[in-house]
């Protein structure tokens, strides 16, 4: 091309840049089509790795290490590439950058976390173009613009976009206990001498961002004029980015290092996590162009730094540098003071039903709704009572509290970070919920009568506790009192009923019923109990535009119990622990089944996931490798964590048996295929490790003798300590998991009662209904 004139046309040469562009995409985008990438970003690295090849041999050409490559474009395309800000700035962006998109490829293709080190290259990017743009316009090449201009503006909008998706992403956050963390944010500034030193830095930063950059707008005063002609003369030079650089800083990094010397003084900034990182990419790529520009011999003498005080300006400069990456690593490697610590008993389902009328309903709403209706009560009614009114019977155990925002401080940082106004959507406080967190259980029955006036209704308090296969009546009555007024709730109905007419639907099919047991009873029989069926139940009665509301706690009588998967330990997200769970005849446990096996004597010390979202763990006996010895037993809480991307291991729940679980004796011990085939011949099916739990538990099954089990772990119950049975607290044993090929075990079976009628419970599933409105 340097030797074609008509590829040397300024049009032409940003028409050839965005042929290469389009060309490079396209060929990323035919090497992926069959194992496409699920976030975009994946393009943009790939992309912009490319274009880094371009800067490097654009350096090296304008510094003499190669020549023939880039003659035609530092002509006509962009002359200021040849200044010595633009040659350091690509040999970063040709070296750091490549490095960079090389690592976020790699851990993208191999499904790692990739978070922090994209918003360290989202920082460097974004600072690198916001400079180098700007800088363009306002120094002397600004009269020398051409069409190949155009180019740079991708990698100065990209950048922010990709900012912005990044910040939006749950964090990677270690594994901190709430202990640990509440006994470091009670610590003060004086007794974290690292956090004190980092303090008097940032203060000595400011001073030194507000310094220059008072000597760059020319200002008057003796030592300003002193420092830039003896010290760095750099920032008088024309070219229009130390000036753009310092401006830059002056507005931005300054109140940037004036928060983070506040979120060390103030602890539960947890933004300081993400925009230390941020900050520090931004810092680090400045600084790199900035004191090589101002010793590279392409700049004029008279602005580059004198040799007498090489020393001092390169130290302050080095400084200037290092702060905040020491800063970013001391945050993500010792996070615990700047965590939002959730208190214990959060999901406790008072606190959470409080919350629900509030504004944090909305980030709130439970996992499923279900409803149901019956059939209104005896003709023989009070003629008194009206003939008719609505009862609403429905389900919510799964109510999750908005999660807390601190935006004040943060939105002031942020109007003054933006160079311009597309940087303004840059916010480190975009709280993501995860996926599943707005769906929720809600069961409901309806019961219509004619007649006018308003309704009161009365249920048992405290809750009703059954097991799983049981029946169940949840007791509401009602009576009428006039002008008592209350807004009206919608439902999704799965069981309605108006006269004699009835319908079920989805799981409640068969099996909900009113007792009927007089005038004013709209209780509720449940039959053939499933696991989905624990939860708080909602008695609502309406008569025409007037309604009340009553509650039941429906529990279950079971057990529960952590599982983690034959891969091992913090292996799953949300969504496999729900789905693990069930494989196991079992539910993910909620805070309050957890919480009450904690107060029988649970003792765990691997965090996992509930019901709810959050992750959580029991101690009865602290110790140091469980958050801290000298903290006092209760139940972990890690808060709500993100479903898709954080790996936990399961608490999951269960219940009583159709069945019941046994020690198949033989006269030799057998592998896992042979114990599978050993059960079947016996008219049964291996044991699940739900069933075994749910037959030590609640049919006490005891039994000193390790056996396979179905998802080929090695245990066995024990409801008697004694010696040589593994301790001396019952429960039942892990072994862990065994080669399924060559060692020998026993096996427990699982045989369902064969006296289970055709009523029985649909099988369970963790499946939600849609969201849909049905009626009669």
């Amino acid at each position: 091309m340097n030797n074609v004139p008509a590829f040397q046309e300024p049009v032409v040469i940003l028409e050839i840049g965005v042929a290469v562009l389009v060309a490079v995409f396209f060929l990323v985008y035919l090497a992926t089509r069959y194992n496409p990438p699920k976030d975009p970003l994946f393009y943009v690295f790939a992309e912009f790795s490319f274009m880094c090849v371009i800067d490097l041999t654009s350096a090296l050409e304008y510094d003499g290490f190669t020549s023939g490559f880039m003659e035609f474009y530092q002509k006509t395309g962009e002359p200021y590439l040849g200044t010595p800000y633009a040659i350091m700035m690509c040999y970063w962006d040709g070296i750091v950058h490549f490095i960079l998109y090389l690592m976020l490829i790699h851990r993208m293709s191999n499904r790692q976390q990739y978070r922090t080190l994209g918003l360290f290259w989202a920082g460097s990017l974004c600072a690198n173009m916001i400079v180098f743009v700007p800088g363009i316009v306002v120094g002397k090449y600004g009269s020398e613009i051409h069409p190949a201009f155009w180019l740079n503006m991708p990698f100065l909008l990209v950048p922010i976009w990709g900012a912005v998706s990044l910040f939006s992403r749950s964090r990677d956050m270690p594994l901190v206990g709430a202990s640990k963390a509440e006994r470091e944010q009670k610590k003060a500034l004086i007794w974290r001498p690292l956090d004190l030193l980092f303090v008097v830095y940032l203060v000595a930063a400011m001073g030194f961002t507000i310094f220059r950059g008072l000597a760059v707008l020319d200002c008057p005063l003796e030592i300003l004029n002193i420092y830039v002609t003896e010290y760095e003369p750099y920032l008088k030079d024309p070219v229009g980015f130390p000036k753009v650089m310092m401006l830059l800083l002056l507005f931005h990094a300054l109140p940037m290092l004036g928060s983070f010397a506040y979120g060390l003084c103030t602890p539960g900034c947890t933004w300081m996590l993400d925009w230390t990182v941020y900050f520090a990419g931004a810092i680090l790529q400045c600084q790199w162009s900035h004191i090589g520009a101002s010793l590279h011999p392409r700049t004029a003498e008279m602005y580059r730094t004198p040799v007498t005080t090489l020393a001092p300006v390169l130290l302050l400069n080095l400084l200037y540098a290092a702060g905040p990456v020491l800063l970013a690593l001391r945050c993500k490697r010792e996070p615990d003071y700047f965590l939002s610590i959730a208190p214990v008993g959060q999901t406790n389902n008072e606190k959470k039903l409080k919350s629900s009328s509030s504004d944090t309903v909305s980030s709130s709403v439970c996992d499923e709704t279900r409803q149901t209706s019956a059939v209104k009560p005896s003709q023989n009614r009070d003629r008194a009572a009206p003939e008719r009114a609505s009862v609403h019977w429905s389900n919510n155990n799964n109510f999750i509290p908005a999660q807390h925002k601190t935006r004040p401080l943060m939105m002031l940082i942020l109007c003054l970070e933006t160079i311009t106004c597309t940087l303004l959507f840059l916010s480190p406080f975009v709280t993501t919920y995860p996926a599943d967190l707005e769906k929720g259980r809600r069961r409901v029955v309806h019961v219509m009568e004619d007649d006018t006036g308003a309704v009161i209704v009365q249920t048992a308090p405290g809750k009703v506790v059954t097991h799983r296969g049981g029946t169940i009546t949840l007791p509401c009555r009602y009576h009428h009192e006039p002008e008592d007024i209350s807004d009206a709730f919608q439902f999704e109905d799965v069981f309605v009923a108006l006269g004699r007419q009835q319908k079920a639907f989805d799981s409640y099919l068969g099996r909900v019923s009113l007792e009927r047991a007089g005038p004013g009873d709209a209780s509720v029989i449940i039959h053939n109990i499933t696991l989905q069926d624990y939860g708080r139940y909602e008695c609502e009665v309406t008569n025409d535009m007037e309604d009340d509301t009553g509650f039941v706690n429906l529990d279950l009588e079971g057990v529960v119990f952590p599982y983690y998967p034959p891969s091992g330990r913090y292996k799953l997200n949300y969504h496999q622990a729900e789905e693990v769970c069930r494989q196991q005849d079992a539910i993910l446990a909620s805070h309050t089944q957890l919480h009450k096996a904690w107060l029988e004597g649970l003792d765990w010390c691997n965090a996992g996931w509930l019901e709810d979202g959050s992750v959580q763990y029991p101690i009865s006996h602290p110790r140091d490798q469980c958050g801290h010895k000298d903290s006092p037993p209760g139940v972990r809480n890690y808060g709500y964590r993100h479903k898709d991307d954080e790996r936990y291991d399961a608490f999951c729940f269960t219940s009583n048996l159709n069945g019941h679980v046994y020690f198949l004796k033989r006269f030799k011990k057998v592998n896992y295929l042979e114990a599978v085939k050993a059960c079947q011949r016996d008219d049964a099916v291996i044991a699940k490790v739900g069933q075994l739990y749910a037959a030590w538990k609640i049919q006490l099954l005891d039994r000193c003798e390790a056996g396979w089990v179905e998802d080929g772990s090695i245990r066995y119950p024990i409801v008697n300590p004694r010696a040589r049975c593994g301790g001396p607290e019952p429960g039942v044993r892990n072994l862990g998991f065994s080669d399924k090929k060559f060692r020998l075990y026993g096996v427990y079976c699982f045989r369902r009662n064969t006296d289970v009628q055709s009523t029985q419970a649909p099988k369970e599933t963790t499946t939600k209904p849609a969201n849909s409105t049905r009626s009669i």
